[in-house]
């Protein structure tokens, strides 16, 4: 979360005034453009979360050694 309104912040606020300016609706400004730019905090975002939920998965398949005890994302080996 903090990743992102960090993305959000470094955006600078005449961006927002040009397209205001250029005649941009609000909703384009938000969807079509702030989205755009956030990319990068979201991509990092996602990709903390995505080692986060790895990191619990290897911690599991190393502690767990029962299979009923195994957590819900082990079904996806399974697969």
């Amino acid at each position: 979360m903090w990743i992102i309104k960090s993305g959000v912040e470094t955006i600078p606020v005449e961006v927002d005034e040009a397209a205001t300016i250029d005649g941009a609706s609000r909703s384009y400004i938000i969807f079509g453009m702030m989205s755009v730019l956030c990319r990068p905090a979201l991509a990092a975002a996602a990709l903390f979360i995505f080692l986060g939920a790895w990191n619990e998965f290897i911690l599991s398949s190393i502690m767990i050694n029962s299979p009923n005890l195994r957590p819900f994302n082990w079904l996806s080996i399974s697969i």
